[in-house]
C-alpha cells in the first residue's frame, strides 16, 4: 500500500466496562495529566458505579497537585491501579 511517509498520532484516552462491555473514550490533543483528569472526571458523569481504573506507568497517568486533590475527594466513585 501506498503511503507518503507521515507520521500520523492519535491521542485517546480509552474505558471498556465489564458490566455492560461499552467503550468510552476521549481524543486529547496531548496525553499529560490534565487531560487524564479530564478524562477521569468524564468517566464519572458517565457512570454511577464506582470506577475501578487499570492503568499503566505511563507519565500521562501522573496527576499534579489539583488531580490528586480531586482523585482524593472522589475516592468512593474511583479508584485507580497501576
Amino acid at each position: 500500500m501506498p503511503t507518503r511517509g507521515e507520521r500520523k498520532t492519535a491521542h485517546v484516552y480509552g474505558t471498556i466496562a465489564l458490566h455492560d462491555a461499552s467503550f468510552t473514550y476521549q481524543f486529547v490533543d496531548v496525553f499529560n495529566g490534565k487531560t487524564f483528569l479530564g478524562f477521569l472526571q468524564a468517566l464519572l458523569r458517565r457512570y454511577r458505579r464506582k470506577v475501578f481504573l487499570i492503568i499503566d506507568n505511563g507519565p500521562c497517568h501522573n496527576l499534579g497537585a489539583e488531580g490528586r486533590a480531586w482523585l482524593a475527594s472522589h475516592a468512593h466513585r474511583i479508584e485507580l491501579h497501576r
